[in-house]
């Protein structure tokens, strides 16, 4: 550092040598000499220390408020550190005046900077906080005042704002909520606000602090009219029942009904004063038309007995359902008799529909297996089958489920009330088990009648000859057959001796025919003309022949009751036990046993 001074040194003095030798040159040329020339050293000696001198001042100026900076912005960094709540600084120990300066007058401007911008944020958090606090009505959050606040304070200050804003927002849904209820109450009921506060509720929301006290009092309001609109809706619907059970019994015509049904509806005042007015007009037409009245009571009570399934003995007991003089009080015992099971109804509803749900399905159940032994059920289309198919499944799951519900509220009223649960003078599971066994003893019994609906009928086909299963003209309803029937039957021999022959495929049953329509196919069956072609060998029998050997033809039987004479019995009362053996049968087709019959069936021809 002597160095560096000792050259800046020699600088300056070979600065001020050249300037003097310049100068002397100078006043040489110009012929300054003596005492001019010294007067003129003395001068410019005189500048020099002037000059230095201000210079030096000025450094020292410079050094001595660079001293005072620093010592300014040292406090006002500790300060402001203070303040604002950070750890004090600690310049490094190398830096220069200058460079101290610099760096402490930097940090003091970004701490200043730093508090500017929290005291306005606490300023405008400080404003909506009093706003919120001001329309909740609730303490503001505290923030020492005169202070900056820090940076946790200024993070509980907006927590507090944000959970003020939550409230707000959640007050206002349950002030909208009572508000939107409480006008269709107002609406319901026929009613308007009387109070300033009842209509600040109704108008705006803008009017009504969302306090405390306002929300319960909004809160009060909305229970009285609820509370009013309940009372209403009970009397309104009594008094619509008594009204329209009046109406069923005395038949008044629908359309009075339907005009003063359209005309008062809802549950305001003025609806019950019209439910009541009608209601005693109602009255007074029911004492002028008691019998009628107590007739269409009992049909009622008939369908309230059903409803609550109760037991013929006790229905029994109820005298007054069979007495005949019709007056006031027989009436009274009847709608007394109807309240008392409206009551048992509406106190025991989830049992007793369950219960009406289990027949409900028992019904569907039996309609199904119902519609499955009819063979018609075949011939619908629109996937019926797989609809009905799709429907006993649903019962086979929902039918046992819904009976184990019952049985459940049965226990559950059993237990309660200490008596027994009864359908038709039964418990509920002999009920149930007395309908499965009636339905299969049903199912047995249809199964036997088909068996000796068969069993019949195979014997008069044995006897009479079988009946076409379709007619004929119905044989193609409901569409176009592709291709002509045929009326005759083909049969090939394949015996080298024998020749392609058609023979009739269809064949008369006499059995099926009048008396003469019987010998009018007989005698065409004797006299046609194409067994003369075969030759006398095969000649047709004659009637003796035909009563004594009767020929089974394809399916028909021709017996001897063609109203023909024959010494045989009547055939109709045979059995299949009376009719002989097969080998018989078969014997008397034979053609070498009887050659002048001709067999009506087809040439025998091995196909396998």
């Amino acid at each position: 550092m002597n160095r560096a001074i000792s050259d800046e040194t020699c600088e300056l003095h070979q600065c001020i040598d050249a300037a003097v030798m310049r100068l002397t040159r100078i006043w040489d040329d110009i012929g300054i000499t003596g005492d001019q020339r010294v007067a003129r050293k003395g001068v410019v000696l005189l500048h020099l220390r002037n000059l230095l001198d201000e210079m030096v001042n000025e450094e020292e100026l410079l050094k001595s408020r660079l001293v005072g900076n620093i010592e300014k912005f040292t406090v006002d960094l500790s300060q402001l550190a203070k303040e604002l709540g950070v750890p004090p600084y600690k310049p490094s120990e190398t830096l220069t005046m200058l460079q101290l300066e610099k760096d402490i007058r930097s940090k003091v401007e970004g701490l200043s900077k730093e508090k500017a911008e929290r005291m306005k944020q606490l300023k405008q958090m400080t404003t909506v906080d009093e706003v919120l606090c001001a329309k909740l009505a609730v303490a503001p959050h505290y923030v020492p005042s005169g202070a900056v606040p820090s940076v946790q304070q200024l993070a509980e200050l907006e927590e507090h704002i944000r959970g003020l804003e939550a409230e707000q927002v959640r007050r206002q849904k349950h002030f909208l909520g009572m508000q939107e209820k409480i006008l269709k109450m107002l609406e319901d009921l026929e009613l308007s606000p009387n109070t300033s506060f009842e209509r600040n509720v109704v108008c705006d929301l803008e009017t009504v602090s969302l306090t405390n006290e306002n929300l319960k009092a909004a809160k009060c309001y909305h229970d009285e009219l609820e509370s009013l609109l309940a009372e209403n809706h009970g009397l309104v619907s009594d008094l619509w029942d008594k009204v329209k059970s009046l109406w069923e019994r005395l038949q008044l015509s629908q359309e009075h009904c339907f005009k003063f049904e359209d005309q008062h509806s809802g549950f305001s005042h003025r609806t019950i004063l019209a439910l009541k007015e009608e209601l005693a007009q109602c009255e007074r037409l029911k004492l002028q038309n008691i019998e009628q009245i107590i007739k269409a009571t009992r049909k009622e009570l008939i369908v309230w007995w059903d409803k609550c399934f109760v037991l013929s003995d006790v229905r029994a007991a109820f005298r007054p359902f069979y007495e005949e003089t019709m007056t006031e009080d027989l009436l009274i015992l009847h709608e007394a008799e109807i309240e008392s099971l409206k009551d048992y109804y509406r106190q025991n509803r989830d049992m007793l529909e369950k219960v009406a749900k289990r027949q409900q399905l028992w019904e569907e159940l039996l309609d199904l297996e119902h519609r499955a032994s009819n063979p018609d059920r075949f011939l619908n289309r629109g996937c019926n089958l797989l609809k009905e198919e799709k429907a006993r499944k649903k019962l086979a799951v929902e039918l046992p489920k819904v009976e184990q519900e019952v049985l459940m509220y049965i226990r559950n009223w059993e237990q309660s009330t200490g008596r027994r649960f009864l359908i038709c003078d039964l418990p509920f599971e002999d009920y149930i088990k007395r309908q499965r066994d009636d339905f299969q003893a049903e199912k047995e019994n249809e199964r036997l009648q088909r068996h000796q609906q068969k069993a019949k009928q195979m014997e008069e086909e044995i006897m009479y000859g079988s009946k076409p299963v379709t007619p004929g003209a119905k044989r193609f309803a409901g569409h176009t057959p592709t291709k002509t029937p045929n009326k005759y039957r083909k049969v090939d021999t394949p015996s080298k001796g024998l020749t392609t022959q058609k023979s009739r495929a269809n064949f008369f049953s006499p059995a099926c025919l009048p008396t003469k329509a019987k010998e009018k196919v007989l005698s065409k069956a004797v006299s046609s003309p194409s067994i003369d072609r075969l030759g006398e060998q095969n000649r047709a029998p004659s009637c003796q022949t035909l009563s004594s050997n009767p020929v089974s033809v394809g399916t028909t039987v021709v017996a001897p009751s063609l109203g023909m004479a024959s010494s045989d019995p009547d055939l109709s009362s045979m059995s299949l036990f009376s009719v002989g053996a097969y080998d018989d049968f078969a014997s008397g087709l034979n053609k070498a046993s009887k050659p002048n019959i001709r067999s009506t069936l087809a040439p025998k021809v091995a196909y396998f």
